[in-house]
């Protein structure tokens, strides 16, 4: 796989909030121009 130029790239993110693990290792990378909604009760805070 070919190694793309990323305006954002996130790695190993964990979210956790009362006791409550919400994201556990998760990795997002964005290119120029991409578009990506994040939803749910998660994504809405």
């Amino acid at each position: 796989m070919e190694q793309a130029d990323y305006i954002v790239e996130m790695n190993n993110i964990y979210k956790s909030f009362n006791g409550v693990q919400a994201l556990k290792n998760v990795s997002i990378n964005l290119k120029k121009n991409e578009v990506v909604g994040i939803v749910g009760h998660n994504g809405a805070r």
